[in-house]
């Protein structure tokens, strides 16, 4: 029997390459916040073409590639500085559904 949903809340640093986040779970909608800068705030839906995310900061953008990528276990990020800066912190909220 399924979860009607499972969530999960935490961090990581950015390298500035491609990364894997473990979860357990294929969420259905991620938030990426830079928690260094406090500046930034980066949205993907399940849906969505991969690599790619909506990305808040003054003004709203499309990151066009190598942004987010969901996956069966949790998601994986490209390069692009949104989602991936090397040395920054940034913080995630992840949640699935059926």
């Amino acid at each position: 029997m399924s979860k009607p949903f499972e969530s999960a809340v935490g961090s990581f640093t950015g390298d500035g390459t491609s990364q894997s986040i473990t979860l357990g779970f294929k969420p259905k909608f991620l938030v990426l916040f830079n928690q260094t800068d406090g500046t930034q705030l980066t949205f993907y839906m399940d849906g969505m073409a991969d690599g790619k995310a909506v990305s808040m900061v003054s003004i709203i953008s499309l990151i066009a590639a190598n942004g987010v990528t969901l996956n069966a276990t949790g998601f994986s990020l490209g390069s692009d500085n949104s989602v991936n800066q090397t040395l920054k912190v940034f913080k995630y909220f992840a949640i699935s559904g059926n």
